[in-house]
């Protein structure tokens, strides 16, 4: 039942980026004198309808997005009827009747509306102050743990190279005092790559300063040094009747280690459970006891056979207070156009295959899931948390919805952009056969896109 609310929550907020789109369009119409025949909210059967000046309002019996017909249609089917090669009598109000200007402002402001809805979604995002998990600003070093992070045997993060170790404190990186580790994440994200980081550690009880020259991840865009959070393996809570439990596990217990090899972090545990044990050798020290216990078990599988571990490690939660309105407004400008950039980023990279389609390209189906399912985790974490969660995927699917928008595909916001692009520099309209030529392909495509992130669908699915 939970997961058939979460995919009508998420349709639902689908519905609403695609409505925001359409009404980006009609008010642009509008405003450069192109007649809007139809303006409906939903799609399917009308269920109420009126009509004000020359559009007719209409409310869909499926309330999901809807849709924005404009005036010009006839002039074209005319046009291809009488196989002319340029459109005849067009009707005053027609696409056709204005400019090629005009038709550009009006195809944009689809994509302009998801963004400027982004933006204002993302201003109250980070004005909101909201409980958050934090780790010390105690790290690990990722090529140590090569199994859990991908990498090569023989690689070494630039960290590593440069003499920093797994289990030291990172005070500072450069004049910036880093307390927590998602605060040491923010500020080695905004480095430059070209740039080496001073870092102050701790390790003994003794600091010191090493520069840290960092290596840069092309897909993503940004400097990688190597380094993660290091969490101690501290039991948060036990599911009651569970195997772990019926084996003495316990909220409080440090795991210190498991197959007979010590444990220092969560990612020795993570190594270890990796190799998908049948049974699971804990060794724990009781909370307010000395003497290591043991604890065995056999966890619980799902349907796949894959492992499902029912006790939680213990993390820190601290409040992060929201940000001023200014600084708010500057932040969602600066997020919604870094989400876009990513956008385009990751297109050339799944072209040339860097990317799996069906991990990339989501149809509606897993992407109103996505929506809902993560509303309703973040809603198990408190109603303010709940709130944001929301609001950041609403967002993000308003920025991907004007991105897609935007792609130079017939049959697209950017299609049609660039066709009218076209007219304006060679004085002259497209010929119409062209014109339908073109919307075809468009089309064409798009279905086929479709349909393979419908297949991606159903198979995450089942």
């Amino acid at each position: 039942m939970n997961g058939v609310l979460s995919f009508v929550w998420g349709l639902l907020g689908l519905g609403i980026m695609i409505f925001i789109h359409e009404l980006g369009h009609f008010i642009a119409a509008r405003i450069v004198k192109i007649e809007v025949e139809v303006f409906a909210i939903g799609w399917g059967k009308a269920i109420k309808r009126w009509k004000r000046g020359t559009t007719e309002y209409r409310i869909n019996v499926f309330p999901l997005g809807g849709y924005c017909r404009m005036k010009g249609s006839k002039d074209l089917e005319k046009a291809l009827k009488d196989e002319k090669n340029e459109f005849g009598a067009i009707e005053p109000g027609s696409l056709f009747s204005v400019s090629p200007f005009k038709r550009i402002v009006t195809y944009l402001c689809g994509p302009l509306a998801n963004l400027l809805f982004a933006i204002i979604l993302f201003i109250p995002y980070f004005m909101i102050g909201y409980q958050a998990q934090v780790d010390p600003n105690r790290i690990a070093i990722t090529s140590d743990y090569h199994q859990l992070f991908m990498n090569a045997d023989d690689y070494v993060s630039p960290a590593a190279k440069s003499g920093v170790k797994t289990g030291d404190f990172i005070l500072a990186v450069d004049t910036i005092t880093t307390n927590d580790f998602q605060t040491l994440q923010e500020v080695l994200a905004s480095r430059k790559p070209s740039e080496a980081a001073v870092f102050t550690i701790e390790r003994s009880g003794q600091t010191q300063e090493i520069s840290v020259f960092p290596d840069y991840d092309v897909d993503q865009r940004r400097p990688i040094f190597g380094v993660t959070s290091y969490v101690e393996p501290v039991v948060a809570s036990v599911e009651p009747l569970s195997p772990e439990a019926a084996a003495g596990l316990r909220s409080g217990d440090t795991i210190i280690g498991i197959q007979q090899q010590p444990v220092r972090n969560t990612l020795d545990l993570s190594v270890a459970l990796s190799e998908d044990p049948s049974e699971i050798n804990l060794s724990v020290i009781h909370e307010g006891n000395s003497v290591p216990a043991e604890v065995i078990f056999h966890p619980e599988r799902g349907e796949d056979g894959a492992m499902i571990l029912q006790f939680s490690i213990r993390r820190q939660t601290t409040h992060i207070p929201g940000k001023p309105f200014t600084t708010a407004f500057a932040s969602s400008f600066k997020e919604t156009f870094a989400l876009m950039g990513q956008t385009y980023v990751a297109i050339p990279a799944l072209i040339i295959g860097r990317y799996d389609v069906n991990e990339v390209l989501a149809g509606p189906l897993r992407i109103s899931y996505l929506i809902g399912n993560m509303a309703n985790t973040g809603m198990k974490s408190g109603i303010i948390n709940g709130l944001r969660t929301i609001v950041w995927l609403l967002a993000i699917v308003s920025v991907s919805l004007a991105a897609a928008n935007l792609l130079p595909i017939p049959a697209l916001d950017g299609g049609l952009i660039l066709v009218s692009i076209v007219e304006f520099i060679r004085r002259k309209p497209v010929r119409p056969r062209t014109y339908a030529r073109l919307q075809n392909i468009g089309a064409l495509f798009i279905l086929l896109l479709f349909i393979i992130a419908l297949i991606g669908d159903v198979r995450s699915f089942f």
